[in-house]
């Protein structure tokens, strides 16, 4: 990561293509966090990792990125439950070149009933009033001061995220809370309430946190205001890692590839230079490649698409493309294009 000053680099031609991704400083540490108590908890091991409320993307590219390159490799489920964010947040994850990913699209809420107990590790970057980006936008400091108090239904609705994230926490594993606002009936004051509602429930201490807790505000650190708190389900008595073999299950309306359709795919992977595994084909002969998604298959039926778009009547598909970082020669217009076509398709 670099800090750059003073330069617009938005339609840039590396931003385009996924080679530069913007991101405050102080939205890293989360992800940070989060990676710190996975590699000490769950080294070399195969993790899931849920990001609650994911879009526009920069953390949950972080995350996937990381679990691309993490010895075990992992899965990164990435939710929003807005169609147009999620759509963002999705095109945003295929341009870092990242397919190790799913996005849903629901209403975080409801995850713990859906998939329980499920996830390694969850990141919750709760929907909050903003403070934080005082700098950015000044009346945000003035909005979040009239709305302070535990009669925010911002505060309600961070406590029900919280309680449904934790419920879809495995034992052992870690969660990481973290907002943009100064309130503490958001932070502090929820986190403490958190902690009391729980028994199965405790801090977790990592150096990106100096802690378990910490609170960044724009004047000391010369960024956006932020905050971020870390913390661990209790471990169950004889608990036993379950190893799942299961190939991903087709989406209805899906089947097995051709015969013509697995050449083409071989010809895509000399091509695109990618490695796909579980493939299938679509109800108008376009091929998808699908994340492995063992005991959480139920989300496949709330994501925004089934895998990876490969291919579409025969050709390499925008998705494709946009994935594997071809062409890298274009201009920015065509890497624009190239993101247009993606989003509309």
């Amino acid at each position: 990561a670099f800090v750059v000053h003073g330069e617009s680099l938005g339609h840039h031609q590396a931003h385009l293509s996924g080679q530069l991704y913007f991101q405050e400083p102080t939205s890293m540490i989360p992800p940070l966090a989060l990676q710190e108590a996975l590699d000490a908890k769950k080294p070399g091991q195969y993790v899931r990792v849920l990001d609650l409320c994911a879009a526009p993307g920069s953390k949950a590219s972080q995350l996937a990125i990381w679990l691309h390159n993490r010895p075990g490799g992992g899965l990164l489920v990435a939710n929003e439950p807005s169609e147009e964010r999620a759509e963002k947040l999705r095109t945003n994850l295929l341009r870092s070149g990242v397919v190790n990913v799913l996005v849903t699209v629901m209403d975080g809420r409801e995850m713990d009933a859906l998939v329980p107990e499920s996830f390694d590790a969850i990141l919750l970057d709760a929907p909050c009033s903003c403070e934080g980006n005082i700098r950015k936008e000044p009346i945000a400091l003035l909005r979040g001061a009239a709305s302070s108090g535990p009669k925010n239904p911002l505060v309600l609705k961070q406590q029900e995220l919280l309680h449904s994230a934790w419920h879809a926490l495995s034992p052992g594993g870690c969660l990481v809370y973290s907002t943009c606002t100064f309130d503490e009936w958001q932070n502090e004051i929820q986190c403490r309430r958190f902690l009391e509602a729980l028994d199965d429930v405790e801090v977790l201490q990592t150096a990106a946190l100096e802690g378990s807790m910490l609170r960044v505000w724009p004047h000391h650190w010369d960024t956006e205001g932020f905050f971020v708190s870390a913390f661990q389900k209790c471990e169950k008595d004889m608990q036993e890692d379950v190893q799942e073999t299961s190939e991903p299950e087709a989406p209805r309306g899906f089947c097995q590839l051709s015969q013509e359709q697995r050449w083409e795919v071989q010809r895509l992977v000399k091509e695109f230079g990618i490695s796909p595994k579980t493939m299938v084909s679509g109800p108008q002969s376009e091929v998808w490649m699908l994340p492995e998604l063992g005991k959480l298959e139920k989300l496949r039926q709330r994501a925004r698409e089934p895998g990876l778009l490969l291919t579409r009547q025969d050709e390499a598909s925008a998705e494709l493309r946009l994935v594997a970082g071809a062409p890298l020669k274009n201009s920015a217009r065509g890497w624009a294009s190239l993101l247009a076509d993606v989003e509309g398709s």
